[in-house]
């Protein structure tokens, strides 16, 4: 568990959300809406491979990050912070607390999709070290728009 003041990072196994969290931050995060729903994200929670962490300011959760590990390889499923903790960079320590717990299980790459119309979330990305290495056409729906398939590679595994 990572500390910063009041704001603190924990995982699973520790970290323990629940879909009711999970669909209340990301409705709320999203532009569209949550594009996963509640019973998505109860489905995911009990996935074996599926993890999250949690960004925590004084006892509430404000942000998470969803994904899937299997073996060395991982895929953020779903990253989201409250809009009125937006631009705090908290986001950025999220997935820096989460490079550190990959990195310790023996991860040595990391995939995501984002849409193409979220540059925001894009130079997000970039900044942590993803690379652009595709794109899914028409892969978002409502609206319908093309996805960003990006990697991160860690460095000397």
């Amino acid at each position: 568990m990572q500390h910063d003041k009041e704001l603190q990072f924990i995982f699973t196994p520790e970290a323990e959300p629940s879909a009711e969290e999970l669909i209340q931050i990301a409705a709320e995060s999203y532009p569209n809406g949550s594009p996963w729903s509640k019973q998505a994200f109860a489905n995911d929670l009990m996935d074996p491979y599926a993890g999250y962490g949690l960004a925590i300011q004084n006892g509430k959760t404000i942000g998470f990050i969803g994904y899937r590990k299997i073996y060395d390889e991982a895929e953020v499923t779903n990253i989201a912070v409250l809009n009125t903790m937006k631009n705090q960079g908290i986001a950025t320590r999220l997935i820096s607390a989460w490079f550190e717990k990959l990195k310790a299980d023996g991860v040595t790459q990391i995939f995501l999709e984002v849409r193409q119309g979220n540059q925001a979330a894009i130079h997000l990305y970039e900044r942590m070290g993803f690379k652009s290495i595709d794109k899914r056409y028409s892969y978002y729906t409502e609206p319908v728009e093309d996805a960003v398939i990006m990697q991160y590679t860690f460095k000397n595994i």
